[in-house]
């Protein structure tokens, strides 16, 4: 049945729902939250190592979103190559830099019309993840999270730029 439902998701996307498919955030959610063997389960995990069942449309932007089946982890090979997605992801090697000076962009207004105020904290504590993401400490305890290449990050540490 074509059509959408409300500004969220097409028609199509409810009726998988119902039959139990999920998206990868929902089913990262659901394993993690019940089997202690996919407690770091992660959308991204998912997406890397389960075929998706199908996508549909979903947002007032028609963003096409996968949806995948649990049953598919009944297959040993999915199940290994999730598991292995999952230990390699945790075992990253994690750097941590201290009183570092870092900037970046604080974004507010609308989607049509976003704006931005520059931001800029000293003696932070940096921890880069060894792979994508920089958790940074301020220093009243405060934490943040930043992706690698985000625009206006700026890491300074030790006299060197990080991001």
């Amino acid at each position: 049945m074509s059509g959408y439902y409300g500004y969220s998701k097409s028609n199509n996307a409810i009726t998988a729902e119902d039959s139990g498919l999920r998206t990868a955030s929902k089913l990262a959610k659901y394993l993690s939250k019940n089997y202690k063997k996919y407690k770091y389960c992660t959308a991204k995990d998912i997406s890397d190592t389960m075929p998706p069942e199908e996508w549909h449309h979903t947002s007032s932007w028609y963003n096409e979103t996968n949806y995948y089946n649990i049953i598919d982890l009944i297959k040993l090979k999915i199940r290994i190559d999730l598991q292995k997605s999952i230990q390699k992801r945790l075992s990253c090697n994690s750097e941590t830099y201290y009183n570092c000076v870092v900037s970046w962009w604080d974004w507010y207004g609308t989607r049509k019309r976003p704006k931005k105020i520059e931001q800029e904290e000293k003696n932070c504590t940096v921890i880069f993840n060894g792979k994508s993401t920089y958790k940074i400490i301020f220093k009243d305890k405060k934490t943040m999270i930043k992706r690698k290449g985000t625009k206006g990050l700026l890491i300074q540490a030790q006299d060197k730029n990080m991001s």
